[in-house]
């Protein structure tokens, strides 16, 4: 049916009555029709001024009506809660007469994908144009089994759909998967009308029409260049043997074209889909191309970064003969983090080319493969210092007790290198070469010896440690800053320096006494290890000491200084238990920026939602409202982040504050350790950060997200620290794992597009499982 008001035909009227008595009054325009009229115009016209008032009053009522239907519409978009706002609008279309209106109603509940409105929607269906469309929209976009009711309705409708809403009901029948719409399909597909609708996929169109229909030269040779992008893309979708001969028919027709025909795009379409099949006659084609057309090697290696998987990828390196392309193939392979290709890794240690030889071993080292050991040890004790520095980090990721007598071996050969060599036994576990570290203690490099034997949990060397954190008697170390240094205390204060930065990594609240001593000694002590002993005391302290800590920063008859050590403490380890007197610190204006700041960091790493509240209401106060922002950045539930984001957007002076300090070359936000993924606290704080990036129509603040992003890329090698590839492998698990809850899946999800993981991303499309669409979504994202 079509919308009654649009019955009224006035197309024989040569020119509109009101338009054309608009200039004049009301007597003046009954004298002008009556003056040359004959009695029978006098008849028709007057006839026609009946008709125009009672237009005329019909114009008005509908008018009336309408205004009255948007008052009613406003009045439902000022109700708060979504569930009453999509019960009132499902109500109002059911009484309402205007086209507009009804427009609108129907966008709405589109947009929330109500699925109560499935019979607004096909009712919809039978108004041209617009509201048509936007009621095929909307049932495209609910679960399969409620879209399934409108079926019938669309291929109904189909055959008056016009340029309008043609290509909108004719996609949404392409997702339902309607046979019998695989015409239109194709006509809308060859006239590009689709590629451009909200959630096209060339994985609908193959799945409808199959590669056999697709595969046709009037598509494949087809003149725009869009349409050929297209069928590339959507033959890819199938991503089996089928398709193999009709992409490299493809791209052997591309390549026939003129230079400045040749569409860079479809080509790389075309790689993808060859590329993603993983069977070696995909392979050929490719390499073929590669050698005809060398200026196409980036586009094609380009291609299958964004769309092959790594066991693709594996096995067209063994199809290349040309030892450059295999570089090229390698590297992708290497930079999947895919521990499926690790056989094939491991079998290119033994290559001929020394450039891959040395791309498997780093990729092994990635996966966490003990196979990279041997020859990172031979990188790392070769001449090439930037390939022997590369080698000793991966190490770290490999490096067990296994490797005792190689480290023991570094470390006596390379004296250049014996801070890492340390670090890495500390990794290791190899406590047999605790006493060569400890002899380290008194060297120059006693820092690394310390933490390493802590790391090893080596309690001999606890207590000589312990005993070298206090300034000896009648030493005078006092320092505020560099300049104030004295050079006969050099070996002290490295000695020092390294004992009390092992206390934190050995994690023995018994070091808390000493330490307290060095960070409220201001007139003989040094500022930085002051400061590294109140990290320490962060990192060792049960919650009554830290409570004891919480008073020496409120005692005013404590030196300033000192309570400015002291709040380096509050925020290096969760205490929930001390949750309400780091908010009530927070909140009270009498105490110094830093302190307050420490305590919003130990609030936000807690991720405590009791506290929530409370950090809202600080929100509310503008004394308070900075300090509050740090810790709801950090991981605050989604209604107060709300609450954060509508702070940010009216306040300037807190957002460019918080803004500072999560920038700021501290690591006030670079915490990532093991527990907080155990406890899941890393992850509410990812999701705080996501929401505060993705904002509202109004502002967004991506800089806590960055910040997050940047923490995961990187790690940290405080105590209990994780590693790239630690947090790597914690956040794949989580991103297939069958339990994972939908928005916990999505969260990680887009953190691993945002590293970027292509990779892992391409593995969980390949593998299927509850994470392939979502994969799927995100790379298409992330091109």
């Amino acid at each position: 049916m079509t919308d009654p008001q649009n019955d009224v035909d006035l197309s024989a009227l040569d020119e509109d009555p009101a338009a054309a008595m608009a200039d004049l009054g009301d007597d003046e325009a009954i004298k002008k029709i009556r003056q040359h009229t004959t009695p029978f115009g006098r008849i028709a016209t007057t006839t026609l001024l009946v008709v125009a008032v009672a237009f005329g009053g019909f114009a008005y009522v509908s008018s009336k009506r309408a205004a009255e239907e948007e008052a009613r519409l406003d009045a439902i978009g000022e109700l708060d809660d979504i569930d009453q706002v999509l019960s009132e609008l499902r109500k109002l279309y059911r009484e309402i007469e205007s086209p507009e209106i009804r427009f609108r109603i129907v966008r709405n509940l589109g947009h929330y994908k109500d699925t109560q409105a499935i019979d607004i929607f096909i009712d919809a269906l039978d108004y041209d144009g617009p509201i048509r469309r936007e009621a095929a929209k909307a049932i495209a976009r609910l679960p399969r089994d409620v879209a399934d009711k409108a079926r019938s309705k669309l291929l109904q409708v189909l055959p008056r759909t016009d340029e309008r809403d043609r290509a909108q009901v004719v996609w949404t029948l392409a997702v339902l998967g309607e046979a019998q719409a695989a015409d239109a399909v194709l006509d809308q597909f060859k006239r590009g009308l689709l590629q451009n609708l909200e959630g096209f996929d060339p994985k609908v169109i193959v799945e409808l029409l199959g590669p056999q229909r697709l595969a046709s030269d009037e598509l494949m040779g087809h003149e725009e260049e869009s349409i050929r992008t297209l069928t590339a893309h959507a033959l890819a979708e199938a991503a089996n043997a089928e398709v193999i001969d009709p992409l490299t028919k493809m791209l052997t027709m591309e390549l026939q074209r003129p230079k400045e025909k040749r569409s860079q795009e479809v080509i790389r379409a075309i790689a993808a889909g060859l590329g993603r099949i993983g069977d070696p006659r995909a392979a050929r084609p490719l390499f073929d191309a590669l050698r005809k057309v060398p200026e196409l090697r980036g586009t094609i290696i380009d291609a299958l970064r964004k769309s092959t998987g790594a066991p693709q990828l594996a096995v067209m390196v063994k199809e290349a003969g040309d030892v450059d392309l295999q570089r090229e193939l390698v590297r992708l392979l290497a930079a999947s983090h895919d521990d499926r290709v690790a056989d094939e890794l491991a079998e290119l240690l033994a290559h001929e080319d020394a450039e891959i030889k040395e791309l498997a071993a780093f990729g092994l080292a990635e996966l966490g493969d003990g196979r990279a050991r041997k020859p990172l040890v031979a990188y790392a004790r070769g001449e090439d210092d930037s390939l022997a520095d590369r080698a000793l980090r991966a190490l770290r990721e490999v490096v067990d007790p296994s490797l005792s007598d190689d480290l023991k071996a570094m470390f006596e050969s390379m004296p250049h290198r014996k801070a890492d060599i340390m670090r890495l036994i500390g990794w290791s576990g190899a406590r047999e070469l605790a006493p060569l570290l400890e002899k380290e203690l008194d060297g120059d490099d006693a820092p690394s010896a310390g933490i390493a034997l802590a790391e090893l949990g080596y309690e001999p060397a606890f207590d000589k440690l312990l005993k070298t954190v206090p300034l000896p008697k009648k030493v005078d170390m006092g320092a505020k800053d560099a300049a104030e240094r004295s050079l006969t205390n050099e070996d002290l204060l490295r000695k020092r320096k390294g004992a009390i930065v092992a206390m934190g990594f050995y994690g023995r609240p018994e070091a808390f006494e000493p330490l307290t001593q060095v960070v409220e000694n201001d007139e003989t002590e040094d500022y930085e290890l002051r400061a590294l002993a109140a990290q320490a005391i962060g990192r060792l302290a049960t919650a009554e000491q830290l409570q004891h800590v919480l008073g020496r920063i409120k005692d005013p008859g404590l030196d300033e200084r000192s309570r400015r050590y002291y709040v380096q403490a509050l925020w290096q380890k969760p205490h929930p238990e001390l949750l309400g007197e780091l908010v009530g610190m927070m909140a009270d204006a009498q105490m110094p920026v830093g302190v307050r700041r420490a305590a919003a960091l130990g609030v936000g790493y807690s991720n405590d939602g009791s506290v929530d509240q409370r950090l809202g209401e600080l929100l509310d106060d503008a004394g308070s409202r900075r300090y509050a922002a740090v810790a709801v950045a950090l991981g605050g539930a989604e209604p107060v982040v709300e609450k954060l984001l509508g702070v940010l957007t009216e306040d300037r002076e807190t957002r460019e504050i918080l803004q500072d300090e999560i920038g700021a070359d501290t690591d006030w936000f670079r915490l990532v350790t093991a527990e907080m993924f155990d406890k899941g606290t890393f992850h509410r704080r990812l999701a705080a950060a996501r929401r505060l990036h993705l904002g509202t129509d109004k502002n967004t603040f991506g800089a806590a997200w960055a910040k997050a992003i940047e923490v995961v890329r990187s790690g940290w090698d405080g105590p209990g620290g994780l590693t790239p590839r630690q947090i790597r492998e914690r956040l794949w698990k989580t991103f297939v794992a069958q339990d994972t809850d939908e928005s916990l899946r999505d969260l990680v999800g887009h953190t691993l597009a945002a590293i970027p993981e292509r990779g892992l991303l391409l593995r969980a499309r390949d593998e299927g499982g509850p994470a392939a669409e979502l994969a799927r979504s995100l790379l298409g994202g992330t091109d």
